[in-house]
């Protein structure tokens, strides 16, 4: 039979707004300092350790989910299984400005039995466990059912709402004079609230975001990846191979056109024992291309064996 994931939510929810890190497309205030390539991987980073740091709250009863833009529900819930988050629940982003996008994940959440919701971006690296752990501490105590995370430049990097406060999801965000993106979003909110009647706590921890080339030391330190390894990554490719002769030229070749970083890239062919010409295959390709190093690795049989050969004797990230 079957095996059937669980449908079943907790009382706690953990929802990470992110954008899909494509090139050009996001991050776009960084790209002066990384590029769009950079920019990017930053946005790919940071939203991994995010959603890594929700995850890392099961224990605690609190589902993930990621409200994503840019992409394909089925790439983006690939990119969470690869990061090891495959039971978060993947949704787009609805329509509208960020209050309108926050208020209907808020509601959504609510609607299918979540008892404390926790909303956070994923531009915010320093997001711990503990600052997670402490938003929901308070909501759940019953006395704020609303809690914000103030942010260093005047906006928050979190927002926390019990079911309590769930029917003031609108009136919280929607409309008003909230600009979304502005040093003034704190404390708008804060007030915003009060006028809704709904009684906010504020976190004890302030954080910074990335957002423009002056924030990327933040990044730097919170997610220890050093920016020159965004501007000028470095990759190697592990093929694992067993008589490929009829697929290996096509696959190195896919791999050097399909690179947005060819001049920094490394292919390693790690061969189980193969009885065809693939060898000979491979060394004819690189000797015709001669512009992407290609290694040749010999390995016992066997994926696992193999993959973690070609790792062990990749010179890259």
């Amino acid at each position: 039979y079957a095996h059937r994931q669980s449908t079943k939510r907790r009382p706690r929810r953990v929802i990470v707004f992110s954008r899909y890190p494509k090139p050009g497309t996001t991050k776009t205030r960084l790209i002066p300092k990384l590029g769009p390539f950079g920019a990017a991987l930053a946005q790919r980073h940071m939203t991994e350790k995010t959603l890594t740091t929700a995850n890392g709250l099961r224990d605690a009863a609190a589902d993930v989910e990621l409200r994503y833009c840019g992409e394909t529900k089925r790439i983006v819930q690939k990119w969470t299984r690869c990061v090891g988050v495959d039971r978060a629940i993947c949704r787009e982003q609805s329509e509208g400005d960020l209050g309108t996008k926050m208020a209907h994940a808020f509601r959504d959440a609510f609607d299918e039995g979540a008892e404390w919701v926790v909303l956070v971006g994923s531009d915010i690296p320093g997001i711990s466990p503990d600052v997670v752990g402490e938003a929901f501490e308070r909501l759940s105590s019953g006395r704020e059912p609303m809690v914000l995370g103030p942010a260093l430049d005047g906006g928050y990097y979190l927002v926390g709402l019990s079911k309590e406060a769930s029917n003031h999801a609108n009136d919280l965000f929607c409309g008003g004079d909230i600009e979304w993106g502005s040093s003034t979003v704190f404390s708008r909110q804060w007030k915003r609230a009060e006028e809704v009647g709904v009684v906010v706590g504020k976190l004890s921890r302030v954080l910074s975001d990335v957002d423009l080339p002056e924030d990327v030391p933040v990044f730097e330190r919170d997610v220890r990846i050093p920016s020159t390894h965004l501007v000028s990554p470095s990759w190697s490719i592990v093929i694992p191979v067993l008589n490929e002769s009829r697929r290996i030229e096509s696959t190195l070749r896919n791999c050097i056109e399909n690179a947005d970083c060819s001049n920094r890239l490394e292919i390693v062919v790690v061969d189980g024992g193969s009885t065809d010409s693939t060898i000979e295959i491979v060394e004819k390709f690189v000797a015709a291309t001669g512009n992407v190093p290609v290694k040749i690795v010999r390995s016992e049989a066997g994926r696992g064996k193999q993959l973690h050969m070609g790792v062990m004797n990749s010179s890259n990230e």
